[in-house]
């Protein structure tokens, strides 16, 4: 495994509900990326840390990164304190479908480690 990067041969083999989840929170992650550049500094720098922890230690299933990722979709889920309608509602809905991934991601996260990359 010298010389790869980690993750990259195990995602062939892992569960569909793995796959389905780590796109999901990999998409929404970038595409919040692009949105608060133009926005909030804040959100943005969430997102790229986020982004960075989602493409290297979540894809080599590390433990630590199953929990940091949910920074993000508990703080998409705060707007609505201050907006009840409209970009408020939005946030929290894309907060419920990321915790939902993340939730889909789970079962793999709690396998023992020596059978993690075959999930």
């Amino acid at each position: 495994m010298t010389g790869q990067v980690p993750g990259s041969s195990r995602i062939a083999g892992t569960s569909i509900t793995f796959r389905v989840g780590w796109w999901v929170l990999l998409v929404l992650t970038a595409l919040f990326i692009v949105n608060h550049l133009a926005g909030t500094v804040g959100f943005a720098a969430l997102g790229i840390v986020s982004l960075s922890v989602l493409l290297i230690p979540y894809r080599a299933r590390e433990s630590w990164a199953w929990w940091v990722s949910w920074a993000q979709p508990l703080a998409l889920a705060v707007p609505i304190v201050l907006f009840r309608d409209g970009i408020g509602v939005f946030y929290l809905v894309v907060a419920v479908v990321m915790a939902v991934a993340q939730l889909a991601t789970l079962s793999t996260f709690r396998a023992p480690t020596a059978t993690r990359s075959a999930a």
